[in-house]
């Protein structure tokens, strides 16, 4: 029996509040917390999850994740409010198969705002 290899998405985030108080050290532990404490560490070795980039200035993210943990992935952002007891909020932009496809979405969406 075939088995289908594991494939890669990519998700943008927005992080809302103080954007620029934050490395992209902090964003990886809190995100990596929260997927923690909802799912375990299994759950969180099945993700594949990898923080990409965080650019502070506009406050916008991105995370490289398995297509079998979108579901997860958003409902573990939904969860965090908090970065350094300061409230925040990570709010999903954007979903794509390629990196490449994403920042070409995030443009458009810049340019349409």
């Amino acid at each position: 029996m075939k088995t289908r290899n594991e494939r890669q998405r990519y998700l943008a985030f927005k992080l809302v509040g103080p954007t620029t108080l934050f490395t992209i050290d902090e964003i990886k532990q809190v995100i990596w917390d929260s997927i923690h404490e909802l799912f375990g560490v299994k759950g969180a070795s099945e993700s594949g999850l990898y923080v990409k980039s965080f650019d502070p200035k506009p406050g916008i993210g991105i995370i490289r994740y398995s297509h079998l943990f979108c579901d997860q992935l958003e409902a573990s952002l939904a969860r965090i409010t908090k970065i350094n007891n300061l409230p925040i909020q990570l709010v999903t932009l954007l979903r794509s198969g390629t990196l490449a496809s994403l920042h070409k979405k995030l443009q458009n969406k810049r340019l349409n705002t």
